[in-house]
């Protein structure tokens, strides 16, 4: 099932060489909103997890700090544990604060790409190269690995 790119979708991954999975919602464009806090040991957790999230949207406390090199960063808990981390840093606290905000504006609604991404990570082609990143990725349907599609 392949996510339309005019909403906000759920995406489900595991980086190279780790069989824990991640989620991290995603914005129409195709950025990242917000992700899982920590990873999760498998993929009934990962679902689990985002439903936790959606359940309590309403209960979620943010907390907007300043992190390294005076940028703006965000995160919301839940009960004191750290459920939903900011993807990125922002130049102004009002940007960190609306970022939390947009996330929990379109979690309710935003589908789950059933797909599980594996991210590939490759050395750089010399020295000159950016630091490693993302190359590659295979997807991996989840209903035929035995999850239930109710989550």
């Amino acid at each position: 099932m392949h996510m339309r790119a005019s909403q906000p979708v759920f995406q489900l991954y595991r980086r190279a060489g780790d069989d824990r999975v991640w989620w991290r919602l995603l914005s129409p464009n195709g950025r990242g909103l917000g992700r899982v806090g920590s990873p999760l040991e498998d993929l009934a957790g990962c679902l689990a997890s985002i439903a936790l999230v959606r359940d309590h949207l309403t209960e979620l406390a943010p907390c907007v700090r300043l992190s390294t090199g005076v940028r703006w960063h965000w995160t919301l808990s839940l009960y004191d544990v750290v459920v939903v981390v900011g993807l990125c840093d922002h130049d102004r606290r009002i940007r960190s604060v609306e970022a939390w905000r947009r996330f929990v504006e379109v979690a309710a609604g935003a589908p789950i790409d059933v797909r599980v991404h594996d991210f590939v990570a490759a050395a750089p082609l010399d020295a000159r190269d950016a630091p490693l990143g993302v190359v590659a990725h295979r997807s991996f349907d989840v209903h035929r690995m035995g999850v239930p599609s109710s989550f």
